[in-house]
């Protein structure tokens, strides 16, 4: 009974030819696991991920020239100019002020 319910798990999970390294991804069937699903998308379409984000945040802040922006230090995080931060939610943590502009994350 283990060996046929260890069997089906394998058979309904992963994929007909996986790669031969776990490290490589991508052994999970799509379908199989609607978080996983999310994850494979994200990784998969990671840009467009960001700029729909962006995009949300921009309509409801109304700030047009907020941007996602990355980088080593922060990972990803809004910058607003100076001249729009008064129009930033107070959800919005501040990481970092510049000559021109703030810096901002936010728990999503």
């Amino acid at each position: 009974k283990k060996l046929v319910d260890i069997y089906n798990l394998i058979e309904t999970s992963i994929i007909e030819e996986p790669p031969f390294s776990v490290r490589d991804g991508g052994m999970i069937k799509i379908g199989h696991n609607k978080v996983l699903d999310e994850f494979h998308t994200i990784s998969k379409s990671g840009k467009n991920y960001i700029l729909k984000i962006e995009k949300k945040e921009k309509e409801k802040t109304g700030i047009k020239t907020l941007k996602i922006k990355y980088n080593k230090i922060f990972g990803y995080f809004l910058e607003v100019s100076r001249a729009n931060s008064h129009l930033v939610p107070e959800e919005y943590i501040r990481k970092q002020t510049l000559t021109n502009a703030e810096r901002y994350i936010t728990p999503e």
